[in-house]
């Protein structure tokens, strides 16, 4: 790399790996363990931590039996973009040694957050904001109050785009990566939402948003078949989660247990507690 030092924490402080312009602080669970990657050869390191729900789709269409080698291959093929192939709530990084590029990301919603900080010649990636605040105060820098990030959480409750509550840490925008390029940071949107017109009629539109969300549903609850886990699913009044736990038990997902949190004898209550007792799940209610 150049004159640029990269740090990444990831997870606390347990494991830390120094080299010539980055550090790497990093731990884990054994929950999900086959789906996570710390991995790296003479080309490259890979760090990935969270869980991948088309995994096994992905090494097959490779031959690859192995899940560092089919994420390398990925990235050869594609680049930058191969983070739009995983499907599923993870963050992590890539280090291409013969190029010196580095590239960071999280999944398309971000649903595993990652912030950083640019200070002087470093920059800090971390998936904990309270770290990078530490990090700031560790190396006796000024960590200021940002207005605008308070403004939008009174007002709509959450903030938008790279902004949060200190003015000196920005957060990953959701469906992009940072990319480490020769001491330059840039940014590589992998991912986006459109509204352009699709040409479908109503009823292959609802058997098409039928098709994706029974994929979907299958995906997550197959994870937990791979590992033996149990079915978890929370469940309250609501559609989205009414429709999981239903196509699921549709799907041959029957051994659930349904987790409810409301208020007693509120509807959320109430109607989970029908449908928990209309397909035979175990239920659990916290009032």
């Amino acid at each position: 790399m150049s004159s640029l030092i990269l740090d990444i924490i990831i997870n606390n402080r347990n494991e830390y790996v120094q080299k010539p312009g980055y550090a790497i602080e990093y731990t884990t669970s054994t929950k999900f363990r086959n789906d996570k990657i710390d991995y790296q050869n003479d080309d490259y390191y890979i760090l990935l931590e969270g869980i991948v729900l088309n995994k096994e789709q992905l090494i097959n269409e490779r031959t690859q039996l192995d899940w560092s080698e089919t994420l390398i291959e990925l990235y050869k093929e594609t680049g930058s973009q191969f983070i739009a192939r995983l499907k599923g709530s993870y963050y992590g990084f890539l280090l291409d040694k013969k190029e010196s590029k580095w590239i960071v990301f999280s999944d398309h919603i971000g649903s595993k957050p990652i912030y950083y900080v640019k200070y002087k010649n470093h920059i800090c990636f971390a998936n904990n904001y309270t770290e990078l605040v530490n990090y700031l105060r560790q190396n006796k820098e000024i960590v200021t109050f940002n207005e605008q990030a308070a403004y939008l959480l009174l007002s709509y409750g959450f903030v938008f785009e790279d902004i949060t509550i200190t003015n000196e840490i920005k957060r990953l925008m959701i469906g992009h990566s940072a990319i480490i390029h020769n001491g330059v940071l840039q940014f590589n949107k992998f991912y986006s939402l459109t509204n352009n017109p699709v040409e479908i009629s109503e009823e292959g539109a609802i058997e098409e948003v039928d098709k994706l969300f029974r994929q979907t549903v299958q995906r997550a609850f197959e994870k937990d078949r791979e590992y033996g886990y149990e079915h978890v699913a929370t469940l309250s009044g609501g559609l989205d989660s009414r429709m999981t736990v239903w196509v699921a038990h549709d799907l041959g997902y029957t051994d659930q247990l349904n987790i409810t949190f409301s208020q007693s004898n509120y509807l959320d209550e109430t109607i989970a507690k029908q449908i928990a007792a209309d397909l035979k799940h175990e239920w659990l209610f916290k009032p």
